[in-house]
């Protein structure tokens, strides 16, 4: 796996060659496939390449940026687990998508609160028998 400074190295290498964005893209998806940078990033790195500014390091983006440790997250979770994403942002005190996306990265998804049947018992499939049998009964004899 490429780190970023190396894609973006050869974004400027790209760029060296005179390349367009669609030209660059193509390159970088015959070679890295999926993992490959967008058409639009791209375009804005051979743009800043073409304006002069040649650094590749990493620029600080827009917004304020919100991070949640996994580890703190889990053990909020695990302490307290029927808790909803609202009440964990408001402890954390961030937005609750600042916390749902985590939770999913670490694997975590919210379940109904008691177990449930994943397939039918014997007993199960007897009881609802039994239901509807008596169901059937009740809505036949009034006609």
């Amino acid at each position: 796996m490429m780190c970023r400074r190396d894609l973006r190295m050869i974004m400027l290498y790209e760029s060296k060659l005179n390349h367009s964005a669609a030209e660059a893209a193509r390159n970088l998806t015959l070679a890295f496939g999926s993992k490959s940078p967008s058409k639009r990033t791209l375009r804005c790195w051979l743009a800043m390449f073409a304006s002069g500014d040649f650094d590749l390091k990493e620029k600080a983006g827009r917004g304020r940026r919100v991070s949640l440790y996994d580890e703190a997250l889990r053990a909020a979770v695990e302490s307290k687990p029927d808790n909803t994403t609202r009440v964990l942002a408001a402890d954390f005190d961030v937005h609750h998508t600042t916390v749902v996306k985590p939770l999913a990265s670490i694997s975590l998804v919210k379940k109904i609160q008691k177990w449930t049947p994943h397939h039918l018992t014997d007993d199960w499939r007897s009881t609802r028998y039994t239901i509807c049998s008596n169901l059937l009964s009740e809505k036949t004899s009034h006609f």
